[in-house]
């Protein structure tokens, strides 16, 4: 008999557990965001972590041994990131004629080339189980303070789109932790551009980056929304949601939207993908959502090989003992985490600067 008492209160007491176990699984709220995690330690979560509190950051990228992707990848290390690094074959141009089916070729092969990449990429992406991702281009380039600016950014979010969803652990995670830019705000988040045109559906919320550049420094030639802040003597930077940007130096999306937009590519047949995401970010396809200025922009070095430029440069020479030798800028961003990485370019009071020159007109 006395034996048994224990015995049947561990029962109840395991019978209880799993009742408990089973009412919490079945009243917790679903995510309809796509953005819901398996509790992770706090280390793991939030805009300063180690993927800037996404799933990954993909690197896009065709060959890695450019500078293009060295550079990157030493600006990471230093800022504390870890890239994720499927380099994506080079297509022929049988396969870029195959692609087209009959159709028009409107741009160069190079631009349908990063297409492709990006569909591989979304492909990946959603295979991997991961939530969120946000894809890099390999000659892009952004600040030594890109976590403070993350930050910032994920506050200004949080602030004007509260959370919707309940965290499920047990184990006090902070919402704003397991949700750094909200859960359910946006479909695109647009963080490295050259400009923004605004929608039907545009809103507009001041924010502050101690890092960010003072409007009288910034440049956009996309349009004169840059220049229309100066001379409204702006002192924030903004957060845009219903924005429309170009190019896709970086942005993130969900797993969700992921599958969504990777239908409608192979459907569509598009041929430049900043151009095809911003139509659908000014026709409201997607909800689009921005800093601007922006947090990444694309690296310049003169005499580079660009797209519609084949053989520029010689192949292979593009080394980054050719980058260190060359002149090299990178537009709104002040103290350029590739430039200080490799400690090149201007130094200025302990840091190093890539700011453009006079002349260098290439944004």
């Amino acid at each position: 008999m006395f034996s048994y008492l224990p015995r049947r209160r561990l029962v109840l007491a395991a019978g209880l557990s799993i009742w408990l176990l089973l009412m919490f699984t079945f009243f917790a709220p679903p995510s309809t965001s796509g953005w819901y995690r398996t509790p992770a330690r706090l280390s793991e979560l939030g805009p300063r972590n180690s993927t800037l509190g996404f799933g990954a950051i993909y690197a896009v990228t065709e060959d890695d041994s450019t500078w293009r992707i060295q550079g990157l990848r030493k600006a990471a290390a230093l800022s504390g990131l870890q890239l994720t690094v499927p380099v994506q074959r080079h297509r022929s141009d049988d396969e870029i004629i195959s692609y087209l089916a009959g159709d028009k070729q409107e741009e160069h092969f190079d631009a349908i080339r990063l297409l492709l990449n990006y569909v591989s990429l979304l492909e990946k992406f959603i295979s991997s189980g991961l939530d969120s991702v946000l894809f890099v281009e390999d000659d892009a380039d952004f600040s030594v303070g890109i976590k403070d600016q993350m930050e910032s950014f994920s506050q200004a979010i949080l602030q004007q789109f509260p959370l919707k969803s309940v965290v499920t652990d047990l184990n006090s995670i902070q919402p704003s932790m397991e949700f750094p830019y909200g859960d359910d705000a946006w479909d695109i988040l647009w963080l490295g551009h050259y400009g923004i045109e605004f929608t039907a559906d545009t809103k507009i919320f001041a924010y502050k980056d101690k890092h960010a550049m003072s409007w009288d420094r910034l440049v956009s030639r996309f349009n004169n929304y840059y220049e229309q802040q100066r001379i409204a003597s702006r002192r924030s930077q903004q957060l845009i949601r219903g924005v429309a940007p170009l190019s896709t130096y970086a942005w993130a999306i969900t797993r969700q939207h992921a599958q969504r937009l990777l239908k409608d590519f192979k459907k569509t047949r598009p041929q430049v993908i900043d151009t095809k995401l911003h139509i659908d970010c000014k026709g409201l396809a997607h909800r689009c959502m921005a800093p601007v200025p922006e947090l990444f922009h694309h690296h310049r070095v003169t005499g580079q090989a660009r797209i519609g430029e084949p053989g520029a440069i010689p192949a292979g020479k593009e080394d980054l003992a050719w980058w260190r030798a060359s002149h090299k800028y990178t537009y709104n961003v002040e103290w350029s985490a590739r430039c200080n990485a490799m400690e090149s370019g201007d130094l200025v009071d302990g840091k190093w600067q890539c700011l453009p020159a006079e002349g260098d007109d290439h944004i």
